[in-house]
């Protein structure tokens, strides 16, 4: 089978969930697809775009590590695990 991710992400200008932020996913035959839907006075696009980035990394994550418990598996990209150690070194 497949094991290939693919996000996207496209704007919508309305949205009249109750939630400050919701993700939705729909299976169909071989594939899922996920919406996430937000509040845009609280999150910015950039950040939701950060948050689905994550949601990828722990999807290809579960794919390629499913003996692993979901609370041990990384949704950090190496990038973004780099960073986060360099902006916390503080010899």
């Amino acid at each position: 089978p497949n094991k290939e991710i693919l996000l996207t992400i496209a704007q919508k200008y309305v949205c009249l969930e109750p939630f400050k932020i919701k993700l939705f996913c729909l299976e169909q035959a071989d594939t899922i697809t996920t919406e996430f839907y937000y509040n845009s006075t609280l999150f910015s696009a950039d950040s939701i775009a950060i948050l689905a980035g994550q949601f990828q990394t722990l999807l290809t994550n579960i794919i390629h590590q499913s003996n692993i418990a979901i609370s041990q598996l990384p949704i950090l990209s190496p990038i973004e695990k780099q960073l986060l150690i360099n902006w916390n070194n503080t010899q």
